[in-house]
């Protein structure tokens, strides 16, 4: 019985226009239709003393049990075949309207993935792209300022330094770019962004220290130098205070204060146009904040 349950849920990897394998019923029949039944050893000690007897009694042989009956007889099931297997044939058809269902919902599920494979390739073309563009400008930006550094250092000049700072900082800009939220287009696995404004950080940097730290070290040295030449203690000990902030070793970098240095440069504008050699005051502009180790540097240029 088991094996035979087995069989009839078997899947077949053929038919897949039902989902589910379902079982209506079980039937049990018999072949022999015949009234009487029939024995098989017809010569058994047993048959013959029961035919004995009945010979005895007076009965005939056409109605012992082991007689044949008058004409053919078919074994057909008649009954299950006209009664249940007929009128149900229906049940065992393949649902159409299931079978054009789950191949339109195929075929849609194929089209949804071609179509976001082809949204992918998409993406990525245009991030590629986008990312290339932002990466030959930025190469371009750099051969630029490669040759205004050259040049500056052919013939050193301030005028010059406030430009080339600029010029510096702004290399990884680019127009409606924010590098810490970029739009969808730029984010496709070749965002390119992120390395390149850490280089140009470490540039900008380099440049604060070897432009416009020299400068403002020898300002403080003169500004503290004629302090003691006019015998003025208090602007001595201002000068002397911010420069040695401006050289803290990594024991004291707790004690920096880039607010007093800010101040101090402020106030040295105020009373005299220490900036004439970049071009002015206007010539200087404000800076972005940078960490601890370059934030003297920036303290200087943000003030001027």
């Amino acid at each position: 019985m088991l094996e035979a349950i087995e069989q009839i849920f078997l899947d077949s990897k053929f038919d897949a226009t039902q989902l589910n394998n379902t079982l209506r019923g079980v039937f049990f029949t018999s072949a022999a239709q015949a009234q009487a039944d029939a024995v098989a050893d017809q010569l058994s000690i047993w048959q013959r003393f029961v035919r004995a007897i009945k010979t005895a009694r007076g009965e005939s042989s056409a109605s012992l049990p082991h007689a044949l009956p008058d004409g053919n007889r078919s074994y057909f099931l008649h009954d299950l075949l006209t009664q249940f297997i007929f009128r149900e044939a229906h049940l065992v058809e393949p649902n159409l309207q299931w079978a054009w269902r789950y191949r339109l919902l195929r075929l849609g599920g194929h089209l949804l993935v071609l179509v976001l494979a082809f949204l992918l390739w998409q993406g990525m073309q245009i991030s590629q792209q986008t990312n290339g563009d932002y990466l030959n400008e930025i190469s371009a930006r750099a051969t630029r300022l490669d040759g205004e550094v050259k040049a500056y250092t052919g013939k050193p000049a301030m005028a010059p330094v406030p430009a080339l700072l600029d010029s510096a900082r702004e290399l990884s800009a680019w127009p409606e770019l924010d590098p810490d939220a970029p739009p969808l287009a730029w984010r496709y696995g070749l965002y390119s962004v992120p390395p390149v404004t850490d280089s140009v950080a470490s540039l900008y940097n380099r440049l604060l220290d070897q432009l416009l730290l020299p400068p403002l070290v020898k300002r403080m040295e003169y500004v503290l130098a004629d302090a003691i030449a006019r015998q003025d203690s208090k602007a001595a000990y201002d000068a002397l205070r911010i420069y040695l902030l401006l050289n803290l070793d990594k024991d004291h970098e707790d004690k920096y204060n880039a607010a007093e240095i800010q101040s101090w440069v402020i106030n040295d504008l105020g009373n005299s146009d220490s900036v004439a050699g970049f071009g002015g005051r206007a010539a200087c502009r404000t800076g972005p904040s940078r960490p601890r180790a370059r934030r003297r540097a920036d303290a200087y240029r943000s003030a001027v």
